[in-house]
């Protein structure tokens, strides 16, 4: 259960039981890569899930359940078909759109989170392989943003102050 949040870094740890020759140990990152042990509800979710999509990726879900199962740093995948990246209307081409889990991350931008290209090409080379179609071409890819501007009027209740309210 202690791998569910990463030991921050800076902390002071020290070794049971302790080693005489080793002076100090110091932890300059926060630590990653760990997992807690599965619960019997994961369990039961995770095995319905793969004797359903019997590791083949044939219509959506198959492929953004595998993906998740496979990869859990991966929060939310969107499998869009019949996409390419110049048309919409593109059958034999499936598009897997993927976002990061934020908890636990230090280097992200939190207003647009990105997969790194190497995570990208992993997984493509994951799915690519449990395809039961030579003739799907795939593509993973990040998601695209778009910055919109708001602009909106705020009317306060009877009784608040707008010169408090209107500040915060």
């Amino acid at each position: 259960e202690h791998l569910r949040y990463p030991l921050p870094a800076g902390q002071k740890l020290r070794l049971e039981p302790g080693e005489v020759r080793i002076q100090a140990l110091t932890q300059p990152y926060s630590s990653f890569g760990g997992y807690p042990s599965e619960g019997e509800t994961a369990y039961y979710t995770r095995v319905s899930e793969r004797l359903r999509h019997k590791r083949r990726a044939i219509n959506l879900w198959d492929y953004e359940r595998m993906v998740l199962d496979h990869f859990p740093e991966i929060y939310k995948v969107k499998c869009i078909p019949h996409t390419s990246e110049t048309s919409e209307q593109a059958p034999g081409n499936v598009s897997l759109i993927v976002v990061p889990e934020l908890r636990n991350q230090v280097a992200v931008d939190l207003l647009r989170p990105s997969v790194g290209q190497g995570k990208l090409k992993e997984i493509h080379t994951y799915v690519q392989a449990h395809l039961p179609s030579l003739f799907v071409d795939l593509t993973v890819e990040n998601p695209d943003y778009e910055e919109i501007l708001l602009e909106f009027k705020v009317g306060l209740h009877p009784g608040f102050d707008a010169g408090f309210y209107g500040n915060l």
